[in-house]
């Protein structure tokens, strides 16, 4: 098997196929980089799918607070009534026990 070799390029066979020498040395050291185009791209997907991901994010934060001020407010409801059975009475008397609160007229 026969190659043609040009003046500046030095070819070394590898595993099946021919590769110029400078093509060998990046694929043996690693060291291959991406393209201003190929990272542009690469940021526009990222972008892409941040804002699809966004709106999504915030209906489920409101859920999470709707869901937290439900439990609070069960849970308010609940230590009210064991305190009402341990003391037989709520904390805060009965309605219309204290005069209202603010200037008097």
């Amino acid at each position: 098997m026969k190659t043609t070799q040009k003046e500046t390029d030095v070819w070394v066979r590898t595993s099946r196929t021919f590769l110029p020498a400078k093509k060998r040395q990046r694929k043996l050291t690693g060291k291959t980089g991406f393209t201003l185009i190929e990272l542009l791209v690469v940021i526009a997907i990222i972008s892409l799918l941040v804002s699809i991901l966004l709106p999504s994010l915030g209906k489920a934060n409101d859920l999470a607070k709707c869901a937290m001020c439900s439990s609070q407010t069960r849970n308010m409801g609940l230590a009210y009534l064991v305190y009402r059975e341990d003391w037989d009475f709520l904390p805060w008397g009965p309605v219309g026990a204290f005069p209202p609160a603010g200037p008097q007229r």
